[in-house]
């Protein structure tokens, strides 16, 4: 995240034409945060004037959201009770049984990666 000074002065300067790597040394930015400064402006839809009119605050904001922490207010899985769930006589469960289940009770729960390092996690517990 940039702060709003590098913001303003990368879309000043490039709008006056100046180069991307005199933009990224004046600014001490790599090109790729340097493009997606211009990316950004240009979907926006905004003047340079009005951005300048917002506090630093409004404009570091707009130009870098904050991330959805949906993420973060998932419980881990009780794999206990998904193993109690999956398992039958003579098979043995799988992690991929124990995804499968997880799933379908929280299709907005954790990702399959996340959830089979916290699978590994848990086993490791045991």
């Amino acid at each position: 995240m940039q702060n709003s000074a590098v913001i303003i002065g990368v879309i000043r300067m490039r709008l006056q034409g100046i180069s991307y790597p005199a933009c990224q040394a004046r600014h001490h930015i790599g090109s790729w945060t340097a493009q997606d400064i211009m990316r950004k402006y240009h979907s926006l839809g905004r003047s340079l004037d009005e951005l300048e009119t917002m506090t630093p605050g409004e404009l570091e904001e707009l130009f870098y959201p904050p991330m959805d922490r949906q993420h973060l207010k998932i419980s881990p899985p009780d794999f206990e009770a998904l193993i109690k769930k999956t398992e039958s006589p003579g098979r043995k469960v799988y992690g991929e049984d124990l995804w499968a289940e997880y799933h379908k009770q929280e299709p907005r729960g954790f990702s399959r990666t996340m959830f089979y390092l916290k699978y590994r996690e848990y086993r490791r517990k045991k």
